[in-house]
């Protein structure tokens, strides 16, 4: 049972962590190469997509996991 509250955890630090990571390393690039807001939006975007891939195969993952228990 550890082990799963510990996956359904992961769901919302993914949620935030991922766009995050992708807003600062946009603003970053964004900051270096003066090319302002552009790379920003395109990163937060990208974080977005990425972390609802990640978390629609880790809940896909959960519901087979837990089929497939006794």
């Amino acid at each position: 049972m550890t082990r799963r509250l510990g996956d359904y955890l992961a769901l919302p630090i993914l949620l935030a962590a991922v766009p995050t990571a992708g807003f600062l390393v946009g603003w970053f690039l964004d900051r270096t190469l003066h090319t302002f807001p552009w790379l920003t939006v395109l990163l937060l975007i990208g974080g977005f997509v990425g972390s609802a891939r990640e978390v629609w195969r880790l809940v896909k993952e959960l519901e087979s996991k837990k089929r497939q228990r006794p």
